[in-house]
């Protein structure tokens, strides 16, 4: 009578972490963070120190300014509250999420949907980008055929 085989808990948790880790890192150079504070207050920099720190370490670019509305679409149509961050992909605006939000977790999601959403684009048909060689009709321009 064989024992039904468990896995240590902790083990799939590291492995599981060691998997989102190595995802954020291989998609580090094209993700961008922004931090965006309100322009009517000081500016408080240790309310950025986690993103900034998680960014530091996983080789994001991070950077912070002003809410402006008027110039940022994302921030007149995304933000619920300040301070927040925005998470840029490939130089586009992806999501945004708050001091009380876990930054991987937030990658994590942009890179499951950026994954999904390009694997449904791949799944279409493969015909249109298959061309055969055929022959293709010359038009025959004669004299003839534009008198005016």
């Amino acid at each position: 009578m064989a024992l039904p085989v468990q896995t240590n808990p902790y083990i799939t948790e590291h492995i599981a972490f060691k998997e989102q880790e190595q995802a954020i890192m291989k998609a580090s150079l094209l993700l961008e963070i922004e931090g965006i504070y309100h322009w009517n207050k000081p500016l408080k920099e240790e309310i950025f120190d986690s993103v900034r720190v998680f960014c530091a370490t996983h080789h994001i670019a991070f950077g912070i300014r002003v809410f402006n509305s008027d110039a940022f679409w994302q921030d007149r149509e995304c933000l619920t509250q300040l301070p927040a961050f925005h998470i840029y992909y490939k130089d586009e605006y992806e999501k945004s999420f708050y001091c009380e939000d876990e930054p991987a977790i937030m990658i994590q999601e942009v890179l499951r949907d950026f994954k999904n959403s390009s694997q449904k684009q791949k799944t279409g048909s493969w015909w249109p980008f298959f061309k055969w060689p055929l022959k293709q009709k010359v038009p025959v321009v004669s004299s003839a055929s534009s008198q005016y």
